[in-house]
């Protein structure tokens, strides 16, 4: 076994952990997390397996468009989500995470990532921001955007013709009859 091999299982047992506690998107970080790893260490079918696991539980995940993980860590939307992933949760930080108490959050939203984050802000002297990563949304892929672009022109429209219509109707109903006495 490899350190590649332990670092998957540790980030597979943090994606378990979060489905038990109920936090799907940590829980779809780490099975992407893990997958990655089986492909870094030449495990197509194990990161495979991972995909599928993921897209039986979120059908409509990133990788969802790619026949493979592996054909999906090619793709420069995944790889810039796969970076972003790496930089949050880096083997130390899921070490981390995994070392604390396994408990069902008392408050929504509350994650490990966020205690950690307030521990590290409290043992340094420096202020830091702490920034609640798991209200924030994924980056939108940049061919929904176009898509959306072309039919907002259309609600544009729309707006204007019932907002005259409107207009029309008050003026043919309520001001006509006052000019015509």
């Amino acid at each position: 076994m490899t350190d590649l091999d332990a670092l998957r299982r540790m980030y597979e047992t943090l994606a378990d952990r979060y489905a038990e506690r109920g936090e799907l998107p940590l829980r779809d970080a780490f099975l992407v997390l893990a997958a990655d790893i089986a492909v870094a260490s030449d495990k197509g079918d194990e990161a495979e397996r991972l995909r599928q696991r993921l897209l039986q539980q979120n059908p409509k995940h990133l990788v969802s468009r790619y026949p493979t993980f592996a054909a999906a860590a090619q793709a420069m939307d995944v790889r810039d989500y796969l970076a972003d992933l790496r930089n949050q949760f880096p083997p130390e930080r899921a070490e981390q995470l995994l070392q604390l108490p396994r408990e069902t959050p008392t408050v929504r939203g509350t994650t490990d990532t966020l205690r950690l984050k307030l521990m590290a802000a409290a043992e340094s002297d420096a202020p830091t921001l702490v920034e609640p990563t798991h209200l924030v949304a994924p980056a939108a892929d940049a061919s929904h955007a176009a898509e959306a672009i072309p039919y907002r022109w259309i609600a544009t429209t729309l707006l204007f013709a019932f907002a005259l219509g409107g207009l029309g109707l008050a003026y043919v109903s309520l001001l006509r009859p006052l000019l015509r006495g």
